[in-house]
């Protein structure tokens, strides 16, 4: 009986560990180098590669609505800019939902 108890808390006690591990995680997110390193060729496989769908489509009309205006000659800075916030979304984010800029979700 004594055992038992003893391996029941040790369950709960090792369930908790992973809620709050799990938690800190989702809050803090998990950082992809990987991905850092596919957005920096092309930000949409960062996203597909964490499974972030969504993303992927808003940050390629994004890239081909500024490369589009690169080739006219104003979009040069806004270009820069989304490659900025691409690799640090690949690199911080771990919600699908909402875009992450070193480390703040947006």
């Amino acid at each position: 009986m004594n055992k038992e108890k003893k391996i029941e808390r040790e369950v709960k006690k090792r369930l908790e560990e992973e809620e709050i591990k799990k938690e800190v995680e989702k809050r803090i997110g998990t950082k992809h180098p990987m991905a850092l390193l596919c957005a920096f060729f092309l930000g949409i496989i960062a996203q597909m590669l964490k499974g972030h769908w969504k993303k992927a489509g808003v940050f390629f009309i994004l890239n081909i609505l500024s490369y589009t205006l690169w080739s006219v000659g104003i979009g040069v800075i806004g270009t820069f800019i989304m490659i900025v916030v691409i690799m640090s979304d690949a690199y911080y984010s771990n919600n699908p939902d909402k875009i992450n800029f070193f480390g703040k979700e947006y």
